[in-house]
């Protein structure tokens, strides 16, 4: 039965970035995805995705499905960064760049570009092993 968001923990208190680091690991959202949580700080995230949770494209990249889905994750986890305690970001928008096939291992760079109280705008950049530029993402996070 899936985890509903009542059940969560709330995340840790801002700047203690080690206990962030392990709270985001242990979100089912990051693990039903194959991701997990490399580095976490105020506005910053990078999200790490060895090999893809689903078939491979036909040309052996991950499915730009689960890249999206993947970004969303790094999106709202570098909002939740910047909100205030007991809010909870919902995306708004979401905006995608394919540039190049994404091989795993894929490396997501989630920063969050401005914020207030009800609104966060975040940028994710998607690169393969090599450090290409894969997928450039941005949106908008609403807090809820």
């Amino acid at each position: 039965m899936p985890t509903t968001a009542t059940e969560l923990p709330t995340p840790p208190p801002s700047g203690d970035w080690p206990q962030w680091l392990g709270w985001a690991n242990e979100l089912p959202n990051l693990a039903e995805l194959g991701l997990r949580c490399e580095r976490v700080g105020p506005g910053s995230v990078l999200i790490k995705l060895d090999r893809s949770v689903l078939s491979l494209n036909p040309n052996g990249a991950v499915n730009g499905g689960l890249v999206c889905a993947a970004a969303d994750q790094a999106m709202g986890l570098v909002a939740l960064t910047t909100l205030e305690p007991g809010a909870l970001p919902a995306t708004a928008t979401l905006n995608a760049e394919f540039l190049r096939p994404a091989f795993a291992p894929l490396t997501f760079q989630a920063v969050v570009s401005q914020h207030g109280r009800r609104l966060v705008f975040v940028s994710v950049a998607v690169e393969d092993g090599g450090g290409r530029l894969c997928v450039r993402f941005s949106g908008t996070m609403a807090a809820q």
